[in-house]
């Protein structure tokens, strides 16, 4: 047989095959775990026209090459990485590369994976339950089992010495307990019992436990205090437990007596995910306390890692891997980063890896249903940017403030907002007390809090007529600090409660369709406190202008 490349659909991996020999494999074992991922991967193919997902797979393959190529590049000479992080977290950022790089397809004797393991042989102080959990995650996923044993025994004590002994959770461990360093610790201690650790089954059990009390009555979770209103990263967090506790609490009493409870909460977690699924940000991702980031690819690996789990490869309508993939791979950039940020590239490589695949209860499992065209995967899929002489809209008429709860960032109507049609400057809004104030800017960005009142804890409206020669297909592209919704025509065409972005140029997009003539262009905003702003603009689907 002559030499030739083989690509191992669904791993990324190239693997050299030369009279009938892997080649370029770093062990036996490594040529075992190959073979068993082909035969899985070929279950999975078997169930599915053949070639009709080729093209997609090898999009997937060509993007992770790139990602981890990045990745690579950046690697400083210690084995470390640079991401603004590492004055607090250099063994935490270390870790998630080290755990990136080996699920994208590097072995051990990988130069970029001997540098990490150079650098984690001096790791014996352990002092961050993040950096602990990553760095416990990245040692077990070069499945070496009892070498590393010591290694993983060692930081599961620590980790077990410093969960909070009042709220069972983890935190930094400095700050309070919250429900993301102790999804990481679960991971971590995950981990170590995968290996053979001994990991006390009453610290998992009493860990879960607390998190089962956070659950929201509509199924959600939140990051720390159970009165901010629930995110998608923290309800796949919460799932993340109760599948640990799923897998590593069989037969322990005090989880068999809650068994039927945990199992109804992780169903309610999922059917929350389900009526709020989106790619393209962390679902209601609004804090009332403010100074919290969206975590936009947390969220997306948070997803991953709930999915295959527990075995899913749909949520409701939706093929939660393929839609989140197509997303990722049109914001990729041609470099191979996402973003040019480190920790977004490696959360955005985890998923496209489907990171989790191996820790499914059910190794024969669909794990992401990625024949297509799924539903959603169209709607998801970032259009062409828009090209520069795509104007901003400048002239606007506002009104506001008006307070609303800070558990319900939109308020009430009150304005009519699927009425409004071409008012004045001065004119009354609808039946409120306010009237239209005509707004016109020399700087893309909106300024609210600077034209209106101010009005942290409440909402604004803007307002501007769309003129175009005939009706067009079109993309409207939105930037907002914090949450909002857009009406064209009376239809509602965009939502998203994200909190803790700025105002950011073409942040967000909605594919809608503008009637020939004047298009009433509805936004309402609402600021949680600090600044409020707003930047939009249409393009045409293929990024020039609308006319």
């Amino acid at each position: 047989m002559t030499a030739e490349s083989v690509v191992v659909a669904g791993t990324g991996v190239v693997v050299a095959v030369d009279n009938g020999a892997f080649k370029n494999v770093a062990s036996v074992h490594d040529v075992c775990v190959l073979c068993l991922t082909t035969f899985a991967l070929a279950l999975f193919a078997a169930q599915t026209p053949q070639g009709q997902d080729g093209a997609f797979q090898l999009r997937v393959n060509e993007a992770i090459d790139r990602g981890a190529a990045w990745l690579k590049k950046l690697q400083n000479a210690d084995g470390t990485w640079n991401d603004g992080h590492t004055d607090r977290f250099k063994n935490g950022v270390a870790a998630l590369g080290f755990l990136t790089l080996v699920k994208s397809g590097a072995g051990e004797h990988d130069p970029s994976i001997q540098k990490c393991l150079h650098y984690f042989d001096e790791y014996k102080a352990f002092d961050k339950t993040y950096s602990t959990g990553v760095y416990m995650m990245a040692i077990e996923s070069l499945k070496r089992g009892v070498v590393d044993k010591p290694r993983l025994e060692a930081a599961a004590k620590w980790l077990v010495e410093h969960q909070d002994r009042t709220s069972r959770l983890w935190a930094y461990p400095e700050e309070n307990p919250d429900a993301s360093n102790t999804q990481y610790a679960l991971l971590g201690l995950h981990a170590a019992w995968r290996v053979g650790v001994d990991v006390p089954k009453e610290v998992v059990f009493a860990t879960v436990n607390a998190i089962v009390k956070m659950q929201q009555k509509e199924g959600c979770f939140s990051y720390r205090d159970p009165n901010d209103i629930g995110i998608g990263s923290m309800t796949t967090a919460a799932i993340c437990a109760l599948r640990i506790a799923a897998t590593e609490l069989k037969g322990f009493p005090a989880y068999e007596a809650r068994k039927t409870e945990w199992e109804d909460a992780e169903k309610a977690a999922f059917q929350w995910l389900e009526r709020h699924f989106r790619v393209d940000a962390n679902p209601a991702g609004f804090s009332t306390k403010g100074g919290m980031r969206v975590w936009h690819y947390y969220y997306l690996y948070g997803l991953e890692r709930a999915c295959a789990m527990a075995s899913k490869s749909k949520l409701g309508a939706h093929s939660w891997y393929r839609e989140g993939a197509e997303y990722l791979l049109s914001m990729q950039d041609a470099a191979g980063h996402w973003k040019n940020d480190f920790v977004d590239t490696c959360f955005a490589l985890l998923f496209l890896k489907r990171a989790t695949l191996t820790w499914s209860p059910d190794p024969k499992a669909d794990l992401g249903d990625v024949v297509g065209p799924p539903a959603g995967e169209v709607a998801w899929k970032r259009p062409p940017e828009p090209k520069p002489d795509v104007p901003f809209i400048t002239n606007w008429l506002v009104c506001g403030s008006f307070l609303t709860k800070k558990s319900e960032p939109f308020g009430k109507d009150e304005i009519g907002e699927t009425t409004i049609k071409n008012p004045k400057d001065g004119d009354a809004a609808g039946a409120s007390s306010k009237h239209w104030k005509k707004v016109s800017t020399d700087q893309k960005t909106l300024v609210l809090d600077k034209v209106l009142p101010p009005f942290d804890g409440a909402f604004a409206y803007a307002y501007a007529n769309i003129i175009v020669k005939k009706d067009a297909d079109a993309i409207l592209w939105i930037g907002h600090d914090d949450c909002a919704r857009a009406w064209l025509n009376g239809k509602l065409i965009y939502e998203n409660e994200s909190y803790g972005e700025y105002a950011n140029p073409d942040a967000y997009f909605a594919r809608v369709k503008l009637r020939s003539g004047s298009n009433a262009f509805l936004v309402k905003v609402y600021d949680s406190g600090y600044d409020c702003g707003l930047v939009a603009r249409f393009s045409a689907p293929d990024g020039s202008r609308v006319e």
